[in-house]
């Protein structure tokens, strides 16, 4: 009987465990470890053809097995489909049988599911196939995701949701892998290499591969250090990153640059603030903007210069240029241009509306932004 049966189906889970298989366990491990809400990990060896195999073993081939880490989490304070999304931001999940330097089939990468009823907390160990074959299952967190907000430029409301709903097979964490790796398909129209498959056998491995990067801090990682510095604060906005629209998704996480002319607010001049499209953050008043007839929205300062961060951009030969980035989400906006008006400091804020969210004035205050509006007044 599941721990949290005890006490009837109106107390919430607390502990559920997925299996994630992304190259080498050791920065997969650590990656992890960074996440809020994973309350343990174990590093091992998955999909084994033989029993309780060594390091060794597993490195030859012979085994077919891949090395894995066994995440457990509290899904009141992180969804599976956080893990889920988070997992293939860290893996190169077009790359089949190697990730980073390392090559071979015990690199592949995977999301495995454990077969039965789910809700079911109890752990997979070595004999997991027998064990699920008696009907032993992992629980998946909740499937829907926040709900995605239209006025704050989301694609809809659940979108993955109502993708989960469309293929639902009666295992939720099949269903949430299936439904995330969807909606990488359609960012990127490639077939992943990503497997989603049931659980056969989980081998804990040896004692000095569990916590490796701990104990040794300079150790080999194949996932760059600043991702797994960064992925606490990925997560709080991952999800909502993930339901973007797809112009919205590659412009804010690929640096892309919308049409002019027939973007969303390139001649928009009501009074009003620009916020962020994933978090919010107001960035830029109306008062600040002009019509450069650049195509796209100008600006000629932010709210606080401390909201966004500047980077060198050398994409476009003959032509370098000064991107600019989000502090919080870290999201791309556009760039910064020194041929703004003179009498408004020299600058040019040359923003992508597909980044940003405009609020009219007659709505600041009942958005939260009602200290803005003095600003506007001035």
């Amino acid at each position: 009987m599941s721990e949290n049966a005890v006490n009837g189906n109106d107390e919430r889970r607390t502990h559920e465990t997925a299996y994630f298989a992304g190259g080498c366990f050791w920065g997969m491990e650590r990656y992890f470890q960074a996440v809020d809400g994973v309350t343990g990990t174990t590093v091992g060896y998955a999909q084994s053809k033989v029993e309780n195999p060594t390091y060794e073993q597993v490195c030859s081939g012979e085994t077919d097995a891949a090395e894995t880490v066994k995440v457990e989490f509290d899904p009141a304070r992180v969804s599976l489909r956080t893990l889920s999304l988070l997992f293939l931001e860290a893996i190169d999940p077009f790359s089949v049988d190697a990730q980073g330097p390392d090559h071979g089939r015990q690199y592949r990468t995977g999301m495995f599911y454990i077969e039965g009823d789910a809700g079911n907390d109890a752990d997979a160990t070595g004999d997991a196939a027998g064990s699920a074959a008696a009907g032993m299952t992992e629980a998946g967190a909740e499937a829907s995701a926040p709900a995605g907000l239209a006025d704050d430029g989301l694609a809809g409301d659940g979108l993955a949701a109502r993708s989960i709903a469309a293929h639902a097979t009666g295992n939720e964490q099949r269903d949430v892998y299936v439904a995330a790796l969807e909606q990488l398909i359609d960012r990127d129209p490639r077939r992943p290499a990503v497997l989603v498959e049931p659980l056969r056998n989980f081998y804990p491995a040896e004692e000095h591969h569990q916590d490796y990067l701990e104990k040794n801090p300079g150790g080999y990682c194949h996932i760059p250090m600043a991702k797994i510095a960064n992925v606490r604060n990925r997560q709080k906005y991952v999800e909502r990153i993930w339901d973007l629209t797809l112009e919205q998704f590659a412009v804010t996480q690929r640096a892309a640059t919308e049409r002019p002319f027939t973007n969303a607010y390139d001649r928009t001049f009501e009074p009003g603030v620009y916020v962020d499209v994933v978090s919010g953050e107001p960035l830029f008043l109306s008062t600040d903007k002009f019509d450069s007839g650049c195509g796209w929205p100008a600006f000629s300062k932010p709210i606080s210069a401390d909201l966004l961060t500047e980077h060198e951009d050398d994409r476009v030969p003959g032509r370098p240029r000064i991107e600019v980035r989000t502090a919080d989400t870290q999201i791309h906006l556009g760039h910064v241009f020194a041929d703004g008006p003179a009498d408004r400091g020299g600058l040019r804020y040359c923003m992508n509306s597909a980044a940003l969210r405009f609020v009219p004035k007659s709505r600041m205050a009942e958005e939260g932004y009602g200290d803005l509006i003095p600003r506007l007044e001035e």
